[in-house]
């Protein structure tokens, strides 16, 4: 995250990130560490933030809740 943040390219190319986190079990710690990626979201502008944080994962998904093989 930091790195795309300082270098640019979370603005320059922003259908290219997804964000999350590896957080498994542990979830008492899970809203401390998903307050981390606000500091980039507040950092993009309102459509690339959108993205970013919500677009680029869903288009990840295969569509109509199906695999795709």
């Amino acid at each position: 995250m930091a790195f795309a943040l300082r270098s640019g390219q979370s603005k320059q190319y922003p259908t290219r990130f997804i964000i999350g986190s590896d957080k498994v079990e542990h979830f008492t710690a899970y809203p401390h560490e998903m307050q981390k990626y606000y500091q980039l979201l507040d950092a993009l502008k309102p459509g690339a933030a959108k993205k970013v944080g919500h677009d680029n994962f869903l288009s990840v998904l295969p569509k109509g809740g199906k695999s795709e093989k």
